[in-house]
């Protein structure tokens, strides 16, 4: 165990509930980024099979264990407790973290639990050790219990579509993904991943004898569900925009541009290279310090941190053509990112579009969107504007990932009522209904079993997807009352 892992646990160990905590530090410890699923699913494996009745894992590693009920609870109806242990591997631009071998380094900051210039995985992270203290905890009250983890659920969903239908015997479900405490979601968008593979031809260009990489880094990121509404700049498109800018002064070829990990996270920083005349080097440098002075001003409230940086570097390839360079810059100019529509009745975007990734490898340059809506018209409207973006370059594109909205029922509900009084016997309010702009397994699952009731909860979960995502330690317990208290009381 490296100094990290011991540093994990050690303040695991001072944090309330501390079996929760505890199971979290445990998970941070193993990396687990969404396609490296068999070492987590071993350790769940190792936690859950002696509390299991049965147990059982599938070959995408999801794991389903059934709990007995606590004695004097047998007759009560079956709930299962639903959460996915992959997490986002995002970082900043000067972390050197590698998610596939590093633990997630655990920092406490007044009342908060971050991770060290990553993401922390406290989704859904968190609700993985709720549903491990549960089931390992003999003095915990409750019915029978079915604890299914799935993978894979932040890149494709893989582990909740994958998953039997109508294997689960449970009445109600609990997904465990809510990133707000004071919210019981009700419903999710669904979502679409779309990519654009564009070819295009290097070329010399005398005239083009200077080359300046420009860097944005340190934003403010995030989950480009949940956040896809606030004021948070996406890196690529700013970046795209800032090249624009310069093309109104003077001719630039476009040579490279690299950013972004995951089609759902708001990318925080990007890297593209241009070639110029050397002659326009400081006309360049001095639209970029200027516009990019607006820009910081323009998004004040979230984007304090993130910064620019300006150098001239060595050719590594040639420039793009100026004709192949020219349609990329417009195509993702013109690409749609952010709020495509709102729902005015629960207040979120039902309809959206980000631009996560892009990528320029050997001939060609691929953007990948995450679409989202709970509308599957919608999605193709995005869709369909997208590919007009793209019209007259040389550009495929194909669909990557499908999976559907959960339709929200708010009322008529016994979990929903359950878990609603019991919420407000703890935190002397009511509890608000919600639907999110994310998505959620939830509708996947109840798809697969008709007549299952479904909630999803959790606690306070900020800037999820990004490298400053914390969660509210005090949170994490109310929550768990609740849910403790909801199991004994269903």
């Amino acid at each position: 165990m490296n100094s990290i892992e011991k540093q994990n646990l050690n303040l695991a160990s001072k944090l309330e509930p501390k079996s929760v905590f505890t199971y979290f530090a445990h998970l941070c410890n193993i990396p687990h980024p969404s396609g490296h699923n068999k070492e987590i699913s071993n350790y769940l494996i190792s936690v859950l099979k002696p509390a299991a009745e049965t147990i059982t894992v599938y070959s995408n590693y999801t794991v389903l264990a059934r709990i007995k009920a606590s004695k004097g609870y047998e007759k009560k109806p079956s709930v299962c407790l639903q959460a996915h242990c992959d997490m986002v591997p995002s970082k900043g631009y000067s972390s050197k973290h590698n998610f596939e071998k590093d633990p997630i380094e655990i920092v406490q900051k007044k009342g908060f639990l971050y991770a060290n210039d990553t993401t922390l995985g406290a989704d859904n992270g968190i609700g993985v050790a709720y549903a491990l203290a549960i089931a390992t905890d003999k003095k915990i009250k409750h019915g029978p219990l079915e604890i299914l983890i799935t993978t894979n659920e932040e890149t494709n969903m893989q582990g909740a579509k994958e998953f039997p239908a109508k294997t689960l015997k449970s009445k109600f479900l609990i997904n465990l993904d809510n990133e707000e405490t004071n919210t019981c979601c009700l419903g999710c968008n669904g979502g679409t991943q779309i990519e654009f593979t564009t070819k295009f031809t290097r070329k010399a260009n005398n005239n083009l004898d200077s080359y300046l990489t420009i860097g944005l880094d340190h934003g403010a990121g995030g989950h480009s569900g949940n956040q896809i509404r606030w004021k948070i700049i996406n890196a690529i498109k700013m970046t795209i925009s800032l090249l624009k800018f310069i093309q109104e002064k003077t001719v630039i070829a476009l040579v490279d541009i690299n950013a972004g990990q995951v089609s759902n996270a708001i990318p925080s920083g990007c890297i593209a290279t241009i070639a110029l005349n050397k002659k326009d080097v400081k006309v360049a440098t001095k639209i970029l310090k200027d516009i990019f002075a607006l820009i910081k001003n323009e998004f004040f409230q979230r984007e304090s941190n993130i910064v620019m940086t300006i150098k001239l570097t060595k050719p590594k390839y040639l420039p793009i053509t100026l004709k192949d360079s020219n349609n990329i810059i417009d195509a993702i100019n013109c690409s749609f990112n952010g709020v495509y529509s709102l729902d005015e009745n629960y207040k979120i975007a039902n309809g959206s579009s980000n631009l996560g990734i892009i990528s320029t490898q050997d001939g060609f340059i691929r953007n990948t969107f995450l679409l989202r809506s709970a509308f599957e018209v919608c999605k193709k409207r995005i869709r369909s504007q997208l590919i007009s973006a793209f019209y007259g370059t040389n550009t495929t594109y194909k669909i990557t990932d499908d999976y559907p909205e959960w339709t929200p029922v708010i009322g008529n509900s016994v979990i929903q009522t359950k878990y609603s009084k019991i919420f407000k016997k703890f935190f002397g309010k009511n509890l608000t209904f919600s639907v999110t702009e994310g998505g959620l397994e939830t509708g996947v699952l109840t798809k697969k079993h008709p007549g299952m009731e479904a909630i999803s909860i959790g606690p306070d979960i900020t800037a999820c997807h990004s490298n400053t995502e914390h969660v509210n330690i005090k949170g994490v317990g109310l929550i768990y009352k609740v849910l403790l208290e909801t199991l004994k009381n269903i």
